[in-house]
């Protein structure tokens, strides 16, 4: 139920889903409260102007990306990390294990072992599905993309039952104390690490963030790096634009989400000594 409620309650906050909120309001309205109505149409507007312009989500991002430092030249650890929701499974008609955005993720973990960081990959994730049950899970995906990229199989260590980041630093958790690791390298997006290392440590994990998959560039935070008809094509609002705010937002609420859960925890606890 929580995984449920966890994909659930965010959409009606995220600009899809609020001016479809929005929408919903003028039309119940339309017979008694016409204030309502243009309030609400005119609400939607701004929602979707303000979220589906280049800019929004290119600074939303930009400032989550920029949280964690890359990783140090001379970092070591015990294993290296790689989060899932990276990739989908070989089903017909598909004859390779399928690639989402993100997926750099495997192969910066490739690139650190062969690097020498660590002598062991986790790769952590079943499938993001309410019922993961008959789903090969993620996992096996990455272990053979790591395989593919020059990693030895014996180096893979599969951790296979995790949906979502909570369940991903669980298991995780798991595996190193079942193989009595002290230190990891965490491999995810830059956009997602200030979440996925905030929850690793709140478990007690010591680890070395491995941010990647950076989607804003140096050169993005140039609008006039295409002159000026670059500059307004990036004013127009598109569906690529409002997805990317929407990821980013979808990032800042469950920071948000878990900062004031662990506060409320700590608070609790600090009640309970008293």
């Amino acid at each position: 139920m929580f995984f449920f409620l966890s994909k659930l309650l965010p959409l009606a906050v995220l600009p899809v889903g609020l001016v479809c909120l929005l929408l919903v309001v003028a039309l119940v309205s339309l017979r008694c409260k016409r204030r309502w109505v243009w309030a609400a149409l005119w609400g939607a507007l701004a929602v979707l102007v303000g979220a589906g312009n280049g800019f929004v989500p290119t600074m939303l991002t930009y400032v989550l990306e920029r949280r964690v430092p890359p990783l140090a030249p001379a970092a070591k650890a015990d294993a290296i990390v790689v989060l899932g929701g990276v990739t989908g499974p070989a089903l017909p008609p598909r004859n390779v294990v399928h690639i989402y955005a993100g997926a750099d993720r495997v192969t910066y973990a490739a690139k650190l072992y062969k690097e020498g960081r660590a002598p062991l990959v986790i790769v952590s994730g079943a499938r993001p599905s309410l019922d993961p049950a008959g789903l090969v899970p993620e996992a096996d995906d990455m272990a053979e993309l790591l395989e593919s990229f020059g990693v030895p199989r014996q180096a893979i260590v599969e951790e296979r039952s995790s949906r979502n980041t909570v369940e991903n630093a669980s298991g995780v958790l798991g595996v190193m104390r079942a193989r009595r690791l002290r230190r990891v390298i965490l491999v995810t997006s830059a956009i997602h690490m200030p979440r996925a290392a905030m929850m690793l440590r709140e478990l007690g994990i010591d680890l070395i963030p491995a941010p990647t998959g950076y989607e804003v560039t140096d050169e993005d935070l140039h609008p006039l790096r295409e002159g000026l008809s670059g500059f307004v094509l990036a004013c127009m609002p598109t569906a690529e634009h409002l997805d990317g705010t929407s990821y980013a937002l979808k990032e800042y609420l469950a920071l948000a989400f878990y900062k004031l859960k662990a506060r409320l925890a700590g608070a609790d606890g600090g009640a309970g000594h008293g």
